[in-house]
């Protein structure tokens, strides 16, 4: 495969950014191009008013009674490649015509496969490419032109030199030798003569039937596959908001137990304080308010005042500072009393911190 190939193909790419797997798109042309070097990338427009597309032109080898011809095609890739099939074209040139009633192309030149109507993601255009040369080279697609349709100059050129054994039979003529000088020219039987008007305009009509229902079925795929893209993003956001709200309804459901859970503490408790109040309400015993509401263990007790403590040293750092902002207390004075209220609270923190540990150790 030669370099401007590569070259070319990686220009195009870049100024036609048309193509959604443009790294496949350049994948497969690569692996086409180093088996079939006669082909070149090109940028065109397929249809008017459409938008610029990579296409492959060049020839084709085929075998056709055991002599090498090449067969000029257009391979047109679609801004949907692999997922859709490329359109391709027989290009004959000037001397040549499209095979009458051919099997698989079309008077336009636009060719049939049953390999492109089963078309799939992982097919390849150098599958493609090769199937065609082996069908051309059971059928080929061009004929010379007619020797009175044909130019001056190259209505007697010769035939291609070769041994008898190996020319096709003279009611099939081969297909035009593209690139070489020499071809075979048709027999009489295959040259033109006058058709019933009818026919041709019935043919005629046949033609542009199928061009334009080509056009609308190729129209038709592409808003379908907007479409079932369009639809596929939509599925896929219902998909992640349909997550994100079993997530959530999860999460309450768990606040939810947590919620009921502490109801049913709460209302227990308030059953006991009910409960109390039904059994004191009438009582004349005097409640010691202090017995009440002081804790009942002596950690706790000693806890709630190391608390007090804790509060009152910080209460009395407060107004020290006050009070030497409004200058009532000497600066050393000040230090002095700061530093030991400052010992006795990390004193009294300190012991806070080993009643607690007291507590979970006894709690566990």
């Amino acid at each position: 495969m030669q370099q401007p190939h590569i070259a070319a193909l990686d220009d195009i790419l870049y100024r036609v950014r048309v193509y959604r797997e443009a790294p496949r798109v350049r994948a497969d042309v690569l692996d086409l191009l180093r088996q079939y070097p006669s082909l070149y990338p090109v940028q065109g427009v397929l249809q008017p008013g459409g938008g610029p597309l990579l296409h492959l032109v060049g020839t084709i080898p085929i075998m056709y009674g055991g002599v090498q011809y090449n067969i000029p095609v257009k391979i047109w890739i679609p801004d949907t490649y692999p997922y859709a099939p490329p359109f391709v074209y027989v290009s004959p040139t000037a001397d040549m015509i499209i095979a009458p009633r051919h099997k698989h192309v079309d008077n336009s030149g636009m060719v049939y496969l049953p390999f492109l109507n089963m078309w799939s993601g992982s097919s390849s255009l150098l599958a493609l490419t090769t199937i065609l040369s082996r069908t051309f080279s059971e059928d080929p697609p061009v004929r010379s032109q007619p020797a009175g349709a044909r130019p001056a100059a190259t209505a007697h050129r010769p035939l291609p030199s070769q041994p008898p054994q190996q020319q096709p039979p003279t009611s099939q003529p081969p297909p035009y030798p593209y690139g070489q000088t020499d071809y075979y020219s048709q027999p009489p039987s295959q040259q033109h003569v006058a058709e019933d008007p009818a026919v041709v305009m019935r043919r005629n009509a046949l033609d542009n039937g199928t061009t334009k229902l080509q056009n609308s079925l190729r129209e038709f795929y592409q808003a379908t596959t907007k479409e079932i893209d369009g639809l596929m993003r939509q599925s896929s956001e219902l998909n992640t908001r349909n997550a994100t709200f079993e997530q959530e309804r999860e999460a309450t459901l768990r606040a939810l137990e947590q919620a009921e859970l502490e109801v049913a503490q709460i209302d227990s408790l308030t059953l006991n304080v009910m409960q109390f109040i039904s059994e004191n309400e009438n009582s004349n015993t005097k409640v010691d308010i202090d017995l009440q509401t002081n804790p009942r263990d002596s950690l706790s007790m000693q806890l709630l005042q190391l608390v007090a403590e804790d509060a009152t040293i910080e209460d009395v750092l407060y107004q020290l500072d006050r009070s030497a902002g409004s200058g009532n207390i000497p600066l050393d004075e000040y230090l002095k009393q700061v530093r030991k209220l400052s010992r006795d609270q990390f004193m009294v923190r300190a012991t806070i911190k080993k009643v607690h540990e007291a507590q979970r150790s006894r709690q566990g």
